[in-house]
């Protein structure tokens, strides 16, 4: 069972105590009353944030999720998510975005589940390093220079029901989830013809058990704010 190790824990997040709980701990079905995000609280410009995400699989053109080990697709998804990583551990260069990133597996095992680090890099621009204390120069950066930051993911699909996991971390912002997520359905439609891979949020209303999981809209209020105009007589 994968944990959220302290002995690579990123750098950057030096003096915030992990959560070591696995996340099938955490989040057994699915994450009750998540809101889709978590922070450690402080600083909000060192705001580190904790993303859930559903996967499904859906027959293109319906809306309907899939059994995830369906007979008629050609890898399933179990097997896809281990691909998948395999698959990127080199890094990848988005040159439009000026983003780059690789998977750093640290753990796996069944039911397609998958853990470590996504390397997450930023392209920087020509400048020089310098020390804060004495103004001397320490390194010329080029623009080649790419700056990394490495982010926790974690990958889960439970065998007994239609969807998967999927746990991004971020960091001031800073989050790979967009350039992975479009990656994985690229791939998977490539190599399911008629089938697609969809990721949602996991929020409050999604879980059963949370205070407005089923429950029907009774009213829809509009409101249009005004204010007073000022008088300058």
């Amino acid at each position: 069972m994968h944990q959220v190790s302290p002995s690579y824990w990123p750098s950057a997040f030096a003096g915030k105590t992990p959560d070591t709980r696995p996340i099938r701990d955490v989040y057994p079905v699915v994450p009750v009353g998540y809101t889709g995000r978590a922070r450690v609280r402080g600083d909000m410009s060192k705001a580190i944030g904790l993303r859930v995400y559903k996967i499904v699989v859906v027959e293109e053109g319906r809306t309907a999720p899939l059994p995830h080990d369906l007979d008629d697709l050609n890898i399933n998804l179990d097997d896809f998510v281990h691909a998948f990583v395999d698959a990127h551990d080199a890094i990848k260069e988005h040159a439009e975005e000026e983003r780059s990133w690789y998977i750093q597996e640290k753990d796996r095992d069944t039911e397609g589940q998958s853990s470590g680090l996504i390397h997450y890099g930023t392209f920087g621009f020509e400048s020089n390093l310098i020390d804060g204390k004495t103004k001397t120069k320490q390194y010329r950066r080029k623009t080649t220079d790419i700056e990394e930051v490495p982010l926790y993911y974690e990958f889960w699909v439970p065998s007994d029901c239609k969807v998967g996991f999927a746990a991004f971390q971020s960091f001031q912002g800073r989050s790979p989830i967009s350039l992975i997520t479009k990656s994985m359905r690229e791939s998977f439609k490539v190599r399911n013809k008629g089938y697609s891979l969809y990721f949602y949020k996991v929020m409050p209303n999604d879980v059963r058990g949370a205070a407005y999981f089923e429950s029907p809209v009774k009213k829809l209020r509009l409101i249009r704010r005004t204010c007073q105009a000022a008088s300058f007589a």
